[in-house]
């Protein structure tokens, strides 16, 4: 695939920035930028940004053997929806329990969980996983505008 753009890449940036400060400050567990996790024998995926909690970490060099907790993709203009859809599927029936689809273009996220669970967020609202990172906050605006 060709490296991000700028949009993306500022977006990128921004939630690993934001998302690591958080994350490192309460000792949660680690983020990462496009990290493997071979998610089955036959599915390796690198989300944009993704994170792990400290309880399923583990000690490996190579692709982490399973799913991030977190997973996060922005979406570039060459994305096709299909590919899109089979990816969150793909986080999800590895055990991700959410998915966050970054739209810079619609300035919108879509936040996925188990069970078909989709919620759309827009500028004027302020992204929250209490279950994943009990207190973060970060409003859409923060990261889209």
């Amino acid at each position: 695939m060709p490296p991000p753009k700028r949009i993306h890449s500022r977006c990128q940036t921004e939630l690993a920035r934001v998302l690591a400060n958080f994350v490192t400050a309460n000792k949660l567990g680690e983020f990462y930028v496009e990290f493997g996790y071979r998610l089955n024998s036959n599915t390796l995926r690198a989300p944009d940004v993704s994170f792990v909690r400290n309880a399923r970490m583990q000690p490996t060099e190579g692709y982490y053997a399973g799913s991030p907790d977190l997973a996060i993709e922005v979406v570039s203009p060459d994305d096709s929806a299909l590919d899109l859809r089979e990816k969150v599927k793909q986080y999800l029936d590895a055990g991700t329990q959410q998915v966050w689809v970054i739209y810079p273009k619609v300035k919108q996220v879509e936040v996925h969980g188990p069970g078909n669970m989709v919620r759309i967020f827009g500028l004027d609202d302020t992204l929250e996983t209490p279950d994943l990172l009990p207190g973060f906050q970060l409003s859409v605006a923060a990261i889209l505008q």
